[in-house]
């Protein structure tokens, strides 16, 4: 596990029980806060967008949270196509045209990372990008995962660690980042900079 330098509370800016899942091989011990603002954007440079919001996030959580001594992570996942961006969708109908629209080709998973200090000093700002193809998807297919109504919180409509990873032909990079937080990267980049240390 890990710890900071100055032994400071962590907090996770996210509800997403994937990102605490993940959040939790790197810190045995952490505090949830969550903001539900959000940048809308359906188009532009994903990875760019993706470290936007996570840094929007996380000036909501500081606006609204004292964090005392503490250290904030704000994670933003999108899918790009393109300048295409592909966020959540509330309806089968927009799903269903997203992941048409995803078949077949090799699209970006970009995840943004904002780590903050209870001061306001930034530590680390940062995207990363995992590329995932897709299979030509037959409609049927994506009816039937759609029919399970649990796509409306995944960017993209998918998820790679469910019955929707049967869309993926192969990826290219972190698995975890598709999931939403990309935990392998994020740990060597902790040590490098030299804010984390690890514990017993």
């Amino acid at each position: 596990m890990l710890s900071f330098l100055s032994n400071g509370p962590v907090y996770l800016g996210s509800s997403s029980p994937r990102r605490k899942e993940l959040f939790a091989y790197l810190f045995s011990s952490f505090q949830i806060l969550t903001s539900k603002d959000e940048l809308l954007r359906d188009s532009g440079m994903g990875g760019d967008f993706a470290l936007e919001n996570a840094q929007y996030k996380s000036r909501c959580i500081q606006n609204t949270h004292q964090l005392g001594a503490g250290f904030l992570f704000c994670f933003d996942t999108v899918v790009a196509l393109g300048d295409r961006l592909f966020g959540k969708y509330a309806t089968k109908e927009e799903a269903f045209e997203a992941l048409k629209l995803l078949s077949g080709k090799t699209h970006q998973v970009h995840t943004g990372v904002s780590l903050v200090s209870g001061d306001g000093t930034e530590l680390l700002n940062k995207f990363y990008t995992t590329e995932v193809e897709f299979f030509d998807l037959p409609s049927q297919l994506v009816y039937c995962w759609l029919d399970k109504d649990n796509f409306q919180d995944k960017a993209g409509a998918y998820a790679i660690q469910d019955l929707s990873s049967c869309f993926i032909r192969r990826i290219q990079g972190c698995y975890y980042n598709v999931m939403g937080l990309p935990a392998p990267q994020l740990l060597h980049d902790l040590l490098e900079l030299g804010h984390c240390r690890f514990s017993r």
